[in-house]
């Protein structure tokens, strides 16, 4: 049965922040109160990955945690993404050109993420979605990836290889007749230099991977629609992650702020791991020494510049207390009460 989509929460941050816990927390807190969601991770730590059953082998497939039936896990693979929009039937791993592009500075692997990322909220199967952002410059990529799929697309190059194909058919092994259609493009030297350090099967396969690709272009444009939820204020949530040190939200800052497709207006500043609270408490016990009042003060005085820091730059904050435990299904537990108590979002 189809639900009604309600929002994404997109978590984002620099790595070593607690980004995935408190990404994951927040789906525990929205299926715990029985709304259906996804969680999309990218590469999650060791320990959760553990808890949450995720091995390689289900990559691209639903995870469960027993108990938490209205909750699914996704841990991407864009290459799966890839052969299930091909209908899973084509093996492209013999292509040289697709599996350089599906490296993992190939460029094809956050457009793929995205494109996946559409096909789940459009399924109509979850209200919530929470996508956990690949850390630091890679979350930059992802979020270029629309611009990337228009460029690709572009209406002019649409119309050469549309001309292309129409003149030289689709097969492959068309060798000669496509390299001197190549020649006619004033691409003859470009070409010619790759063939002699590639090997006389470049143009075939340069040809083979652009055919496949523009095959699957309908899917490649349907994703563009995102946009259209990402940056939409009543559609998503933006939270920039960081900690009490200050070196951490600085990185963040000149990373994300200055980036034109992060949306400032609807994101909310998280201080993780804050010790703000339990320093209070214990700033109230008369047997203190000096030296011991001083030393928590200092790190009060730290958590607050910090916190005046981020306000300037965003509307809203909230903090999550760390969470003194190493055990992962006590901390995710701990960490959705939190969630339930400073933003009861369901």
């Amino acid at each position: 049965m189809n639900v009604e989509f309600q929002d994404i929460s997109i978590f984002c941050g620099t790595g070593g922040v607690g980004k995935t816990t408190l990404a994951m927390s927040k789906a525990f807190y929205f299926s715990k109160n029985n709304k259906k969601t996804l969680i999309i991770t990218i590469d999650p730590s060791l320990r959760l990955k553990e808890y949450l059953h995720i091995d390689q082998s289900s990559d691209n497939q639903i995870n469960k945690i027993p108990g938490l039936e209205t909750l699914d896990i996704l841990l991407l693979n864009p290459e799966e993404t890839f052969r299930n929009m091909q209908g899973g039937s084509k093996d492209t791993s013999e292509n040289r050109i697709l599996n350089l592009l599906m490296s993992p500075s190939g460029g094809m692997n956050e457009i793929l993420s995205i494109i996946e990322l559409y096909q789940r909220i459009k399924s109509g199967k979850y209200q919530h979605v929470i996508l956990d952002t690949p850390p630091g410059k890679h979350f930059l990529d992802f979020l270029s990836s629309t611009t990337k799929i228009k460029a690709f697309f572009d209406q002019s190059f649409i119309e050469h290889i549309s001309q292309l194909f129409r003149s030289q058919g689709q097969a492959k092994n068309i060798g000669k007749r496509i390299f001197d259609k190549f020649v006619q493009t004033g691409m003859e030297k470009l070409l010619y230099y790759l063939n002699k350090v590639t090997g006389d099967t470049f143009v075939e396969e340069f040809i083979d991977a652009v055919h496949i690709i523009y095959s699957m272009q309908s899917q490649f444009i349907d994703s563009l629609k995102i946009q259209e939820i990402l940056f939409s204020p009543s559609k998503a949530s933006w939270y920039l992650v960081t900690n009490s040190e200050q070196s951490k939200y600085s990185e963040a800052k000149s990373m994300f702020l200055g980036n034109a497709f992060f949306s400032q207006e609807n994101t909310t500043g998280i201080i993780n791991k804050s010790t703000h609270l339990v320093i209070a408490e214990d700033l109230k016990n008369p047997q203190l020494s000096s030296e011991e009042r001083e030393i928590l003060t200092s790190f009060e005085s730290r958590e607050q510049k910090l916190e005046n820091l981020i306000r300037k730059d965003f509307n809203r904050i909230l903090r999550f207390n760390e969470v003194l435990t190493s055990n992962i299904q006590e901390q995710l537990e701990e960490l959705a009460l939190q969630w339930q108590e400073i933003d009861p979002t369901p």
